[in-house]
This record gives C-alpha cells, sequence and structure tokens, in this order.
C-alpha cells in the first residue's frame, strides 16, 4: 500500500483582549496609559453574539509568544 503525504497550510493567529466585568461595568484591562477608565459598551450581533466596541485586541506572532504573557500579567495585576 503507497503512502500518501498530506501537506496542509495551516496559519494560526493568536489573538488577545482582557476585560474586567465589575457591577454591569466592562472595563478593558489592556488599555494602558490612560489614568481614567472609560466603561466599554456592549452589544448583541444576531450571529456571533455579544460583542464589546473599543476593546484593545493584542496580535502575538505564534512563534514569540512571551510579549503577550507579559501583557497578559500586566493587565491582570492591574485589574486584581
Amino acid at each position: 500500500m503507497p503512502h500518501s503525504h498530506i501537506v496542509m497550510n495551516v496559519i494560526c493567529l493568536s489573538v488577545c483582549s482582557l476585560m474586567e466585568v465589575y457591577n454591569d461595568y466592562v472595563i478593558d484591562l489592556l488599555s494602558f496609559g490612560t489614568t481614567l477608565r472609560t466603561p466599554l459598551r456592549v452589544s448583541e450581533h444576531p450571529k456571533t453574539g455579544p460583542h464589546v466596541q473599543g476593546k484593545t485586541i493584542l496580535h502575538c506572532p505564534r512563534w514569540f509568544p512571551s510579549p503577550l504573557l507579559l501583557v497578559l500579567l500586566l493587565g491582570y495585576s492591574d485589574g486584581v
């Protein structure tokens, strides 16, 4: 039985957002450099569901995730 090789081109993209929900307010924990945290607006998309408008989205290369982990730790420590 001959061997067949399947070649798949897969592209992965790591994206991240970090928000805190407290007393019906959604706060972006990755919006560094702002002294006043403005609550974000949550809307409902008919197909994809809830969506937070204006949130920070971080993109991280798949081969070097440590900057993303550092930012997540900073965002987490800011929200706690």
